[in-house]
């Protein structure tokens, strides 16, 4: 059980600010204080579960202010506790924080009646927070961390769901993130309650395996350490073991899945290289294998290692070389050790995750959207000027246009990439300088929407074909409207203004002329529905039967002798079509 002195004592290890320690203290009897009496479904004391949340954040070594808002996180929402308490007693950081992850929960379930659409817009809310402060991201992530680990005390349905969310959104997070402690645990997690008679095949051949590897394995560890103490290089061994998810998802994928990784850790970069040239002199490496060098190109993340691929005993080893920081950074993220360059890539990362949820409505391609934004594969687009953006690696020409403006996009004819002329729906380059070519002549077109690759030009297109569409029948309901007025002596300009045709305007439901109109055109309003405001009963049923009279008769003669001319009207809402 998560005690105070541990979170105390992790914090100390990297910060010893006595202040800081004291805040740290109060919030905590703070919190106890208020969750008094309060259990989780577990039955366990409510106050473990913030102690639970405060400890994985100081593991992170996060500031002060991150540890006391994991402490009162839920104060403000499940006791008598305010905000402004809170900003008497610890300041505008830890009250902006709780309060931030407290409108997050609130506002989400409040405005939706369903539960899918509350779980989305709680995490579209998470995201816009974390681009103003990313610890925001940080808490909610050991917030359900630390929830999964108590899922077998609820429903079966809100496991199920919980578990969905989690995989779809918060594990692809912890991964760009490169949160692999956290990831890990918490796709395993969720693989137990979406797919447990699968969890339970894999965690046995897990076993298995672990029973098949076991000789050849205490061998490989025994000669690799007398060839490493002959180099003089000090190391630490570790072995890693796959979880059952991480056999299942490789086994779906149809690739071999490993079940260890074996890890060998060494004091400095250079050592890295020397421990690989031993392994390889020693040690058969796998045929067809190639070395992978993260450490001198890392991972978006901040991830670095050496990679390779040894056969010993008829058995294959996958091995990972790397320093005792690597070995931070790979558990921890770019967390663990943030310097410049990888704030950076955070924080473009961050900008990209809030575009995602200011541009993408639809909840299907909101969660497709941050699964690909979490992805490591991604490329780096600057324009002349030197501003650079992320993007998908199969993103377009366009992709970029929309996002330097959303006009651009809309006049986007082509570009210059890296001095090339290239079209709207060539791919982009990583690395390269991009200059769109505009044209007023060009629009948007149905077919865009399926060639590009971002939310945000997606959500652009979409707006701009749906603001014409709205054009189109607005000038279109406006005409038919006036040619049936015609009909009846009646000319739409003297009487578009009266007190009659604004009452009618407000009884339609119309917000404004545009709309009624619009309307009309979209086959919502008919245009008889005007008329017979104007027009006694007589005068049109008179109209009506004067010109229709012959009508019928012609009409059927005509369909027998042109059967297979004639054309079938499927979707009156968005054809425009005059006879």
């Amino acid at each position: 059980m998560v005690t105070i002195s541990d979170i105390i004592e992790k914090y100390r290890s990297y910060r010893d600010e006595d202040t800081e320690i004291e805040k740290i203290k109060k919030a905590y009897e703070l919190a106890r204080d208020a969750h008094e009496g309060q259990q989780r479904k577990s039955k366990a004391p409510y106050i473990i579960h913030p102690l639970s949340v405060a400890l994985t954040l100081a593991k992170l070594e996060l500031d002060w202010e991150v540890i006391c808002a994991a402490l009162l996180h839920d104060t403000i929402e499940d006791t008598n506790l305010d905000s402004n308490i809170l900003f008497n007693k610890f300041g505008a950081g830890v009250a902006s924080l709780v309060e931030s992850l407290t409108k997050i929960k609130s506002a989400a379930i409040s405005q939706h009646s369903e539960k899918k659409h509350a779980e989305i817009e709680s995490m579209r809310k998470i995201i816009l927070g974390a681009a103003q402060d990313v610890r925001v991201l940080l808490i909610k992530l050991s917030d359900r961390w630390d929830n999964l680990k108590t899922l077998e005390h609820l429903s079966r349905d809100r496991q199920k769901s919980i578990a969905q969310e989690t995989i779809d959104i918060y594990a692809p997070i912890a991964n760009k993130l490169g949160l692999t402690v956290i990831r890990e645990d918490m796709e395993n997690l969720c693989f137990k309650y979406l797919k447990p008679r699968q969890f339970i095949k894999f965690e046995q051949r897990r076993s298995i395996s672990k029973k098949f590897i076991a000789k050849p394995l205490r061998e490989f560890k025994k000669q690799l350490q007398i060839h490493l103490r002959e180099a003089n290089l000090d190391n630490t061994i570790i072995e890693h073991y796959q979880t059952p998810y991480q056999i299942y998802s490789k086994t779906m994928q149809k690739i071999q899945p490993k079940i260890l990784d074996f890890i060998i850790m060494v004091p400095t970069v250079r050592d890295c290289y020397l421990c690989l040239g031993v392994l390889h002199e020693h040690f058969t490496p796998l045929p067809d294998s190639t070395i992978k060098d993260f450490i001198s190109v890392p991972r978006s993340n901040g991830y670095q290692s050496l990679h390779t691929k040894i056969l010993c005993y008829e058995t294959i080893f996958s091995v990972k070389i790397r320093t005792a920081e690597m070995d931070e950074v790979a558990n921890y993220g770019i967390l663990a050790k943030v310097d410049g360059k990888s704030f950076k890539e955070l924080q473009i990362w961050i900008d990209l995750l809030k575009d995602i949820a200011a541009d993408e409505l639809d909840s299907k391609r909101f969660i497709k959207g941050i699964q690909d934004a979490s992805e490591a594969d991604r490329i780096y687009v600057s324009t002349p000027k030197g501003d650079y953006w992320s993007f998908p690696r199969n993103a377009i020409v366009l992709d970029f246009a929309y996002r330097i403006h959303t006009d651009i996009g809309n006049q986007c004819q082509g570009a210059i990439m890296d001095d090339q002329h290239v079209d709207i729906a060539d791919e982009l380059r990583d690395g390269a300088i991009v200059r769109v070519i505009t044209s007023r002549d060009v629009h948007p077109k149905t077919e865009w929407l399926n060639k590009v690759k971002t939310p945000r030009a997606r959500n652009a297109i979409r707006n701009w074909l749906e603001t014409q569409k709205r054009i189109r029948s607005r000038d279109f309901g406006k005409k038919i409207l006036s040619l049936e007025m015609n009909r009846y002596n009646l000319i739409l300009d003297d009487i578009i203004k009266t007190p009659e045709m604004l009452e009618i305007i407000e009884k339609t439901g119309a917000q404004n002329f545009d709309d009624f109109f619009s309307k009309i055109g979209r086959g919502i309003l008919t245009t008889r529905d005007v008329i017979t405001h104007f027009v006694s009963p007589k005068d049109l049923k008179r109209v009506l039967k004067k010109e229709t009279s012959r009508f019928p008769g012609f009409f059927q003669r005509f369909f027998k002798e042109h059967k297979s001319q004639v054309f079938q009207i499927t979707d009156i809402h968005d054809a425009y079509i005059k006879l």
